[in-house]
């Protein structure tokens, strides 16, 4: 165990190029951490967009090199695919963290169905027990390493997802067009 993390859950999905280019949408990796006073990951750039919420606690992000963003317990931030970023808990009042990396070319028309940008990327008091239960089946989903349980890992972060923009539909959008993809279609036969 690193030793900035007091426990943590955590499973990989490590996919090849081909499975890369196929997929609309894939999870790479999700877990949850208790992190000590000294938790800090980055600088770094991952491939990957990362989903993060804050069960307890208080910590901080900075993305491209922007002013530092202080969060706290309930808030719930992305990390950008090839965007450098640092984050860290707060020393006084370390955080519980909760996360789910994704990729996949329907990615960034799911963050754009909730108005996620490189400008706006945090939501605060986002996460709900509803959205908290859903990002441990999502988990639990990658511990069996079966397409099936891939698949039911994938429905959960669009179920997350979606119940992120019912709680947030008053957002505006900054994105004016709205394609017709497998993400966005999704979306609405859930809504």
């Amino acid at each position: 165990m690193p030793d900035n993390i007091i426990s943590y859950e955590q499973y990989f999905f490590t996919p090849d190029k081909a499975y890369l280019q196929s997929q609309a949408i894939y999870i790479g990796w999700a877990g949850h951490r208790v992190c000590d006073a000294s938790h800090m990951i980055g600088p770094r750039v991952l491939y990957t967009y990362k989903l993060v919420f804050i069960e307890s606690g208080q910590g901080y992000l900075i993305q491209d090199d922007k002013s530092k963003i202080h969060l706290k317990a309930n808030d719930m931030f992305i990390l950008f695919a090839n965007h450098r970023h640092h984050y860290w808990a707060d020393p006084e009042d370390p955080w519980t963290i909760v996360w789910a990396t994704f990729n996949g070319a329907d990615s960034p028309n799911l963050l754009n169905a909730l108005h996620i940008t490189l400008s706006s990327y945090v939501l605060h008091d986002a996460l709900t027990d509803s959205i908290k239960k859903s990002m441990y089946t999502l988990i639990q989903s990658l511990a069996d390493e079966t397409d099936s349980y891939r698949l039911s890992a994938i429905s959960k972060l669009f179920l997350v997802m979606n119940k992120l923009r019912t709680n947030f539909k008053h957002l505006p959008n900054p994105n004016e067009h709205k394609e017709d993809t497998l993400s966005s279609q999704i979306i609405a036969f859930i809504e």
